[in-house]
């Protein structure tokens, strides 16, 4: 099956069930692969928030670890959850594209946390809500794009995307580029992941950094 995004608790279903049949510590180098491509999104970097960007980053920097075959440490894990939601401020909505990036970022790591704290493999509602905020991102990143760009815009028009069918909105989010270029590289990635048995330090770092270059997903 290839991975397709999609809104619908049977599109999140669908995903969910293909991941499933990796093995455990495959399933959260997948997760974190995609945490890793969503950081950028966060709208908080190194240079101006440093606290509330080291809370993300040794948050999924420990996910990292147990990946590569680290013991779970359940109390640092619970702890790294309480960070989490530190991290996202009070809702503003003078300050919304900001609070968006944080609270579903933060909520994507919190939600791999919780995988990692897994003690049935067999539940898939852990990854079902990793899954489900992670791709909300996603949808809800375009439609502030396409709604800010249409505010800017000098020309009045009554095709705004608000005035959209849920099923044109739908086929607008699912064809735009930034969806495209993401399923792409998930469909890489798990073909990739599928293909390796054992989780090299090598495979591991080359999973990480991969996107790297192409800054937000």
């Amino acid at each position: 099956m290839i991975l397709q995004y999609g809104y619908r608790d049977a599109d999140i279903i669908a995903v969910v069930a293909e991941i499933e049949k990796l093995p455990f510590l495959h399933q959260i180098a997948f997760g974190a692969s995609i945490c890793e491509r969503l950081m950028p999104n966060s709208n908080i970097s190194r240079e101006s928030n440093q606290e509330k960007y080291s809370v993300l980053r040794q948050a999924l920097d420990e996910v990292w670890l147990i990946v590569n075959g680290q013991l779970i440490d359940s109390i640092k894990l619970f702890q790294l959850k309480d960070d989490l939601e530190t991290v996202v401020p009070e809702y503003d909505d003078s300050d919304s594209e900001y609070i968006l990036g944080v609270d579903y970022v933060a909520g994507s790591i919190y939600y791999l946390i919780d995988m990692c704290l897994q003690t049935k493999l067999s539940d898939s509602q852990v990854l079902e809500r990793f899954i489900t905020c992670a791709y909300s991102i996603f949808s809800s990143y375009i439609v502030l794009e396409i709604e800010l760009a249409e505010d800017m815009a000098e020309a009045e028009t009554d095709d705004y995307f608000s005035n959209k069918s849920i099923e044109e909105q739908r086929s607008i989010i699912h064809n735009h580029p930034f969806i495209l270029q993401e399923m792409t590289k998930e469909n890489e990635d798990l073909q990739r992941i599928k293909e390796t048995p054992f989780l090299t330090l090598e495979f591991l770092e080359s999973l990480r950094t991969s996107s790297q270059d192409k800054g937000k997903s």
